[in-house]
Protein backbone atom coordinates (compact mmCIF):
# COMPACT_ATOMS: atom_id res chain seq x y z
CA UNK A 1 0.00 0.00 0.00
CA UNK A 2 2.92 2.41 0.58
CA UNK A 3 3.20 5.09 3.03
CA UNK A 4 1.26 8.25 3.23
CA UNK A 5 3.33 10.19 0.99
CA UNK A 6 3.55 7.18 -1.82
CA UNK A 7 -0.54 7.43 -1.74
CA UNK A 8 -0.52 10.91 -2.03
CA UNK A 9 1.68 11.37 -4.76
CA UNK A 10 -0.03 8.19 -6.53
CA UNK A 11 -3.12 10.49 -6.09
CA UNK A 12 -2.21 13.01 -7.77
CA UNK A 13 -0.79 11.34 -10.43
CA UNK A 14 -4.16 9.77 -10.60
CA UNK A 15 -6.52 12.88 -10.08
CA UNK A 16 -3.48 14.55 -13.49
CA UNK A 17 -4.61 11.57 -15.52
CA UNK A 18 -8.15 11.80 -14.38
CA UNK A 19 -8.11 15.74 -15.90
CA UNK A 20 -6.56 14.74 -18.86
CA UNK A 21 -8.57 12.11 -19.76
CA UNK A 22 -11.89 14.57 -18.86
CA UNK A 23 -10.11 17.36 -21.27
CA UNK A 24 -10.83 14.86 -24.10
CA UNK A 25 -13.98 13.10 -23.32
CA UNK A 26 -16.15 15.58 -21.61
CA UNK A 27 -17.57 13.09 -18.74
CA UNK A 28 -16.92 11.92 -16.00
CA UNK A 29 -17.75 8.64 -16.17
CA UNK A 30 -15.79 7.96 -19.06
CA UNK A 31 -12.55 10.09 -18.23
CA UNK A 32 -12.99 8.12 -14.39
CA UNK A 33 -12.90 4.59 -16.71
CA UNK A 34 -9.98 5.57 -18.88
CA UNK A 35 -7.92 6.84 -15.25
CA UNK A 36 -8.47 3.43 -13.79
CA UNK A 37 -10.36 5.10 -10.71
CA UNK A 38 -13.51 5.18 -9.66
CA UNK A 39 -16.54 8.23 -10.69
CA UNK A 40 -17.36 7.90 -6.92
CA UNK A 41 -13.98 8.74 -5.61
CA UNK A 42 -13.83 11.53 -8.25
CA UNK A 43 -17.09 13.18 -6.85
CA UNK A 44 -15.55 12.84 -3.57
CA UNK A 45 -11.84 14.37 -4.57
CA UNK A 46 -14.57 17.66 -6.04
CA UNK A 47 -16.01 17.60 -2.51
CA UNK A 48 -12.54 17.67 -0.34
CA UNK A 49 -10.29 20.02 -3.00
CA UNK A 50 -12.06 22.71 -4.02
CA UNK A 51 -9.25 23.87 -6.50
CA UNK A 52 -9.89 20.08 -7.97
CA UNK A 53 -13.21 20.67 -8.14
CA UNK A 54 -12.45 24.18 -10.26
CA UNK A 55 -10.12 21.75 -12.51
CA UNK A 56 -12.43 19.61 -13.41
CA UNK A 57 -14.76 22.61 -14.23
CA UNK A 58 -12.61 23.82 -16.84
CA UNK A 59 -11.88 20.32 -18.29
CA UNK A 60 -15.08 20.02 -18.89
CA UNK A 61 -15.20 23.74 -20.34
CA UNK A 62 -12.29 22.86 -22.72
CA UNK A 63 -13.78 19.18 -24.05
CA UNK A 64 -17.29 21.29 -24.95
CA UNK A 65 -15.15 23.82 -27.02
CA UNK A 66 -13.14 20.83 -28.44
CA UNK A 67 -16.64 19.72 -28.92
CA UNK A 68 -18.65 23.13 -30.15
CA UNK A 69 -15.26 23.19 -32.91
CA UNK A 70 -15.77 19.60 -33.65
CA UNK A 71 -19.41 20.09 -34.95
CA UNK A 72 -18.79 23.61 -36.14
CA UNK A 73 -16.20 21.64 -38.93
CA UNK A 74 -18.47 19.07 -39.51
CA UNK A 75 -21.38 21.42 -39.79
CA UNK A 76 -19.16 23.40 -42.44
CA UNK A 77 -18.84 20.24 -44.68
CA UNK A 78 -22.46 19.82 -45.33
CA UNK A 79 -23.66 18.22 -42.53
CA UNK A 80 -27.29 20.08 -42.33
CA UNK A 81 -28.01 18.16 -38.98
CA UNK A 82 -24.59 19.28 -37.54
CA UNK A 83 -25.36 22.68 -39.15
CA UNK A 84 -29.34 23.04 -37.40
CA UNK A 85 -27.76 22.18 -34.13
CA UNK A 86 -24.85 24.34 -34.09
CA UNK A 87 -27.35 27.11 -34.78
CA UNK A 88 -29.69 26.64 -32.12
CA UNK A 89 -27.01 26.48 -29.64
CA UNK A 90 -25.70 29.65 -30.98
CA UNK A 91 -28.73 31.42 -31.54
CA UNK A 92 -31.83 29.86 -29.28
CA UNK A 93 -34.03 32.62 -29.96
CA UNK A 94 -33.46 32.55 -33.19
CA UNK A 95 -34.02 28.89 -34.32
CA UNK A 96 -35.20 27.20 -30.74
CA UNK A 97 -38.16 24.21 -31.73
CA UNK A 98 -41.04 26.18 -30.36
CA UNK A 99 -41.59 29.41 -29.46
CA UNK A 100 -42.72 30.51 -26.49
CA UNK A 101 -46.74 31.99 -26.46
CA UNK A 102 -46.30 35.32 -26.83
CA UNK A 103 -49.82 36.35 -24.71
CA UNK A 104 -51.73 35.18 -22.07
CA UNK A 105 -55.13 34.69 -21.02
CA UNK A 106 -57.37 32.91 -18.08
CA UNK A 107 -59.72 30.55 -19.86
CA UNK A 108 -61.87 29.79 -16.94
CA UNK A 109 -62.34 33.25 -16.57
CA UNK A 110 -62.96 34.12 -20.54
CA UNK A 111 -65.57 30.61 -19.67
CA UNK A 112 -67.21 31.99 -16.49
CA UNK A 113 -67.58 35.56 -18.46
CA UNK A 114 -69.37 33.94 -21.69
CA UNK A 115 -71.30 31.58 -18.99
CA UNK A 116 -72.50 34.81 -17.45
CA UNK A 117 -73.35 36.50 -20.43
CA UNK A 118 -75.67 33.41 -21.58
CA UNK A 119 -77.01 33.66 -18.50
CA UNK A 120 -78.34 37.02 -18.93
CA UNK A 121 -81.74 38.28 -19.84
CA UNK A 122 -81.63 38.97 -22.79
CA UNK A 123 -82.86 42.55 -22.20
CA UNK A 124 -80.44 43.31 -19.35
CA UNK A 125 -76.78 44.83 -21.30
CA UNK A 126 -73.91 41.86 -21.08
CA UNK A 127 -71.36 42.73 -18.34
CA UNK A 128 -68.81 43.10 -21.68
CA UNK A 129 -68.26 45.67 -24.16
CA UNK A 130 -67.64 43.40 -26.96
CA UNK A 131 -70.26 40.31 -27.20
CA UNK A 132 -68.36 36.71 -28.16
CA UNK A 133 -70.13 35.54 -31.49
CA UNK A 134 -72.47 32.90 -31.10
CA UNK A 135 -74.39 30.38 -33.45
CA UNK A 136 -76.64 27.87 -33.45
CA UNK A 137 -75.68 23.91 -34.22
CA UNK A 138 -78.08 20.78 -34.00
CA UNK A 139 -78.57 21.75 -30.31
CA UNK A 140 -75.25 22.71 -29.56
CA UNK A 141 -73.94 26.44 -29.21
CA UNK A 142 -70.54 27.35 -30.59
CA UNK A 143 -69.06 30.42 -28.88
CA UNK A 144 -66.11 31.86 -30.45
CA UNK A 145 -63.96 33.75 -28.04
CA UNK A 146 -61.33 36.50 -29.51
CA UNK A 147 -57.95 35.36 -27.97
CA UNK A 148 -55.66 38.42 -28.93
CA UNK A 149 -53.19 37.42 -31.50
CA UNK A 150 -55.45 34.05 -31.69
CA UNK A 151 -58.01 33.64 -34.25
CA UNK A 152 -60.65 32.44 -31.98
CA UNK A 153 -60.57 29.70 -29.41
CA UNK A 154 -63.64 27.87 -30.38
CA UNK A 155 -65.79 25.92 -27.29
CA UNK A 156 -69.11 23.59 -27.74
CA UNK A 157 -71.27 24.03 -24.87
CA UNK A 158 -74.37 21.44 -25.76
CA UNK A 159 -77.34 23.18 -23.58
CA UNK A 160 -78.95 19.84 -22.46
CA UNK A 161 -75.94 19.07 -19.99
CA UNK A 162 -76.11 18.54 -16.58
CA UNK A 163 -73.74 19.88 -13.52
Amino acid sequence: MGTPAVRSLEAQEKRALFLENLAENLTIVGAARLSNVSPTRVYQWMDEDPAFAEAVANCRELATQRLEQSLYERAVKHDTIGAIFLLKSLRPNTYRDNTPPTQQFNITALIDQRAQQLSTPSNQAPSSQAEPRSQKHAGNQVIDIPCGSVKSLDLTLSEDHED
